[in-house]
């Protein structure tokens, strides 16, 4: 019987600690708080705040206390113990304490759709360095026009994309927009006006 009180007893305070271990979260006013644990990261992040306390001045308290006789003896000795009345207290002054405390802060909906553009933008720009080589190859020669041109047609459409997927982002974001002027290149007619406007448009999208 013993054992299994011990053995609850463990379990118990092993629950209480966990409990104290957690880390407490705050909503933007302080008003709420949550458990690091139980939320969820992918539907708000986590901003770092700090806060200014004030202690006040503690005025400093002497000690009370008295003694009682607890035993006496024969040839009249006795042991006295110290009984304090009022426990002393060391003064302190006034002072200010900075410390830092986690807010959760719930993802908009504005919010997630800037995620999914950069996602997107992050893929298209990819997508067009992936095949700069086939381009280039092209241009050198490597490819016929009838072989180059759906990677051509893809990437114009990777490039179109992206210039939605900007314009789109700059709005949300309330930023003016305008749309990229194309650089003028001067071959010498020496490749074909397809290769032209594939340079112009893959330069503007690096710029």
């Amino acid at each position: 019987m013993n054992e299994m009180l011990l053995h609850d007893s463990i379990i118990d305070n092993d629950a209480e600690k966990k409990q104290e271990e957690k880390v407490v979260v705050y909503n933007e006013d302080k008003s709420q708080t949550y458990y690091l644990e139980d939320l969820d990261l992918n539907k708000g992040r986590l901003e770092t705040k700090t806060e200014v306390i004030h202690h006040e001045a503690v005025a400093a308290v002497e000690e009370v206390s008295h003694y009682e006789v607890i035993a006496e003896y024969p040839n009249g000795g006795k042991d006295v113990e110290k009984v304090i009345d009022k426990p002393g207290q060391e003064g302190k002054a006034a002072y200010d304490e900075t410390v830092e405390y986690q807010v959760y802060i719930p993802y908009t909906e504005t919010d997630i759709r800037l995620m999914e553009i950069e996602e997107e933008l992050a893929e298209m720009k990819n997508k067009l360095a992936e095949t700069d080589y086939q381009a280039i190859k092209y241009l050198e020669g490597w490819y016929t026009f009838e072989a180059y041109a759906p990677i051509r047609e893809n990437r114009e459409n990777w490039r179109y994309n992206i210039r939605v997927l900007e314009k789109e982002r700059a709005i949300l974001n309330g930023e003016s927009y305008e749309e990229p002027v194309h650089a003028t290149l001067h071959l010498n007619n020496l490749v074909p006006t397809v290769i032209e406007e594939e340079i112009e448009d893959n330069a503007e999208v690096e710029a």
